[in-house]
């Protein structure tokens, strides 16, 4: 579905219609016999005709399993990747865990979960750095090269957890700014201290350039991050 590989492009319609076949077969299930869980809440929710509908229902689970559970499983992995290639501010996040809230964000800029936002399609004819873009001509703004733009970042290719003025875009801007932000952050700032607690001699298990990153279109993260400890 989010493949970048021109190759496999025609296979996304397909990839879509599986996952919502998966999904409406979930939904169906949680109706039947509600959990514990978000999903049985939505068709809670929705039974009667005054909550969700049924496509309502499907495009939140999809929209979870996306932006969701895909994001915040790179972040962690990235992010992991980030302190084990730089030792020293590994070392200073395990003496000052109070510095996992900066680190988290500075991962989110160094290398982040997200490389770009959906299409934009200005209204008007603009110009953009010297760039004339007509109206109705498709732009994809690219989170990665924003976040690392010299201008905004000093050293914007260091990694440095006590950066400040990060003012990042990996979760958008202004009205398209992530309604997941806050749980994004709070699930880095849970999941890294805990994992560099449970293995205190964590470290990779691979040359950097036989790491593979998964070819993604807008989502960066990795096949596998091998490690030792």
């Amino acid at each position: 579905m989010i493949s970048n590989d021109p190759d496999e492009f025609a296979q996304a319609p397909g990839a879509v219609g599986d996952m919502v076949g998966y999904l409406s077969q979930l939904v169906a299930a949680k109706r039947a016999r509600p959990g514990d869980d978000l999903i049985s809440d939505f068709t809670i929710a929705g039974d009667g005709g005054n909550g969700f509908t049924e496509v309502e229902i499907l495009a939140i689970a999809f929209a979870l399993l996306v932006a969701g559970y895909e994001t915040s499983s790179n972040l962690v992995c990235n992010g992991t990747l980030a302190l084990l290639e730089h030792p020293a501010q590994l070392a200073k996040l395990r003496g000052q865990p109070a510095l996992i809230g900066p680190a988290v964000e500075e991962m989110k800029r160094y290398d982040g979960p997200s490389t770009s936002v959906v299409w934009r399609f200005p209204t008007e004819d603009v110009e953009v750095a010297g760039v004339a873009i007509p109206s109705g001509d498709p732009v994809l703004p690219l989170i990665s090269a924003a976040n690392r733009d010299p201008a905004a970042f000093a050293d914007p290719d260091g990694f440095d957890i006590e950066r400040t003025h990060l003012d990042h875009v990996s979760f958008g801007y202004g009205p398209h700014f992530c309604v997941g932000a806050a749980l994004g952050r709070l699930e880095g700032s849970i999941a890294l201290p805990a994992l560099l607690a449970r293995f205190p001699n964590l470290s990779l298990d691979a040359p950097r350039n036989e790491l593979r990153f998964r070819g993604a279109f807008m989502t960066r993260g990795l096949f596998g991050l091998p490690v030792r400890w």
